[in-house]
């Protein structure tokens, strides 16, 4: 079995998946083998769609795990911290400033105000913050304010 995924590796696995199935799709041969071999259901004759949950489990097997959801939770076990399971990914000196951001926000009981362009990541860093901190235990709540350009953190225990 290879080495667990990080998050930034399971990332690029599901763009191989997307690019497995299309590629499936299209007839691709190489594509096409590939599936054959990892997937119980494709037979040399087997001609029917192929689904994302098809070229997943592929991808899946290829890397050495019975099934997406088993490569997803080892995935999920490599990431630490207050960002865990929710896909935040990078290692860089910016992303390290983000989540000790994201830390601090959520160590606190006062509502959070987060503020960015439309596909900045807010509703990520929201579930960040109320899963890291004493809001966990209350219901998570947003309220999107003027659009997409401000989300408020709601659910304060």
């Amino acid at each position: 079995m290879q080495p667990l995924p990080s998050p930034l590796h399971l990332r690029q696995l599901k763009n191989q998946a997307k690019d497995l199935r299309d590629a499936c799709r299209v007839d691709d041969p190489e594509a096409l083998s590939r599936l054959r071999q990892h997937h119980p259901q494709h037979t040399s004759d087997s001609r029917r769609d192929v689904s994302l949950q098809d070229a997943q489990l592929v991808i899946a097997r290829e890397q050495g795990f019975d099934s997406w959801p088993k490569l997803t939770a080892a995935a999920g076990q490599q990431s630490t911290g207050v960002e865990a399971g929710y896909g935040f990914v990078g290692d860089g000196p910016l992303a390290q400033r983000v989540r000790q951001l994201l830390a601090s926000a959520a160590a606190v009981r006062t509502p959070v105000l987060l503020i960015g362009e439309p596909g900045t990541g807010k509703r990520l860093c929201a579930r960040i913050i109320h899963a890291g901190g004493p809001r966990a235990s209350a219901p998570f709540g947003r309220v999107s304010c003027g659009g997409n350009a401000t989300l408020i953190l709601v659910g304060m225990a």
